[in-house]
């Protein structure tokens, strides 16, 4: 075979096997991300009841606290939802989860609705 043909060959797996990309590894696990994420859209939606010069104080303090349950570094979450964002189908399955946990704790809260 010429070396030129070789080469072109060569050269097109190697683009062709880059096309297939993997997805990075989050930082947290998946379950637990969901976890964590309904719980801070829970905590939103209860900050939204207290007076606006008070949000950003407790805001910090309810999302520590979460981060703290999980056993998770503020500093993880936010590169794990960075990573999801650059991924957006799999940013959507995450939350299409997240929407279902949260479903599922309104209807154990029926008159809250």
């Amino acid at each position: 075979m010429h070396p030129k043909i070789f080469i072109l060959i060569l050269f097109g797996a190697v683009l062709t096997a880059g096309c297939g990309e993997k997805q990075e590894k989050l930082l947290i696990d998946e379950d637990k991300l969901v976890n964590i994420l309904a719980e801070v859209h829970m905590a939103e939606g209860e900050m939204e009841t207290v007076n606006m010069s008070d949000r950003d104080t407790l805001g910090k303090s309810l999302y520590q606290l979460i981060m703290t349950h999980y056993g998770v570094r503020r500093e993880d979450f936010d590169q794990t939802m960075i990573i999801l964002r650059e991924d957006p189908d799999r940013l959507e399955r995450v939350y299409e989860k997240v929407l279902d946990k949260l479903s599922k704790i309104q209807a154990q809260y029926p008159d809250k609705n």
